[in-house]
């Protein structure tokens, strides 16, 4: 859809986006990839990837984000990288990345900053910005935490059971992308090819601290609604506890009614105050006062 060019001092910088038929014959005149990185690169990618080559590297980073609708999704950034090129291919925009890109075709003095070095070098510069402004990703989950966290003590109703269950599956799934990408920095500066110089490793170790930092907050924040589910839960199961014992002592306080009117609805010929109805009303105002009695203990008992 979209190809950038971009000339580095030692290398060129093509940025992607948008990959589509003619982005992969452009990729497999000018570059020798292996066949099983083009099926990547046509196919969704669940969890990040690295695969190391004896001239290139070949790995699917994933930027995590809000989709308008309260749920965590993920952005591929596919990276292959050489000692004379990178290729950044991103299937759907990644803003950051964008912007990155632009301030880099743009302004000289930046491209100079970034891509004064060799290739490497920009892809430390490029995944840094990236999860630099992911980042804000775990931050709010944390800050959604606390709402929910509110709402759970104060109402903890249907929806703030929904909401939580839905903060939940973001945590996990935050989880998910966060680890394997830890992993694969770590085999990044762990690795000496002609594409990665040595002295990057403390550059590299940069990404992996931030991204340890994201992993720590977001293993605490997936412990603490994990707690919160066990309140939540808690506090529901208490108030079909209540439900319960309300029901009950509604059909124990009938429970004299409706002996009265089984008995005397029986075509019997004697009962008893059958000839007294001033006896029989005393007998209801009996039984309606001992009901009253049996649902109020039984309310109180199970407050």
């Amino acid at each position: 859809m979209a190809r950038q060019t971009i000339k580095g001092r030692k290398f060129l910088w093509h940025h992607i986006t948008g990959f589509d038929a003619e982005d992969a014959v452009f990729l497999r005149e000018q570059f020798q990839f292996h066949a099983l990185d083009f099926e990547d690169l046509g196919s969704v990618n669940p969890i990040p990837k690295l695969d190391l080559y004896q001239h290139y590297l070949f790995a699917v980073f994933q930027a995590p984000r809000w989709n308008g609708g309260g749920r965590i999704i993920a952005d591929d950034l596919e990276i292959f990288l050489g000692a004379d090129y990178l290729v950044t291919v991103v299937k759907e925009p990644i803003e950051s990345v964008e912007r990155f890109a632009m301030r880099a075709e743009r302004n000289p003095k930046f491209r100079g900053d970034v891509m004064g070095r060799d290739s490497a070098f920009l892809l430390y510069k490029i995944l840094r910005h990236l999860f630099y402004h992911a980042q804000s990703v775990v931050t709010d989950t944390v800050k959604r935490v606390g709402e929910v966290e509110e709402r759970v003590y104060d109402a903890h109703d249907r929806q703030a059971t929904r909401d939580l269950a839905l903060l939940r599956r973001n945590v996990l799934f935050l989880r998910s992308s966060i680890d394997p990408q830890r992993s694969m920095v770590n085999l990044i500066v762990g690795t000496r090819r002609p594409y990665l110089p040595e002295d990057l490793g403390v550059f590299f170790d940069d990404v992996r601290d931030r991204l340890d930092t994201m992993w720590t907050v977001t293993e605490n924040t997936k412990q603490g609604v994990d707690g919160l589910f066990e309140v939540n839960n808690t506090l529901l199961t208490h108030r079909t506890n209540d439900l319960i014992t309300l029901f009950t002592a509604v059909a124990v306080s009938l429970m004299p009614p409706t002996f009265l009117a089984g008995v005397y609805g029986m075509n019997l010929s004697r009962l008893p105050f059958a000839d007294h109805p001033e006896e029989v009303l005393f007998a209801l105002i009996l039984f309606a006062l001992l009901s009253f009695a049996v649902a109020f203990t039984l309310l109180k008992r199970y407050r």
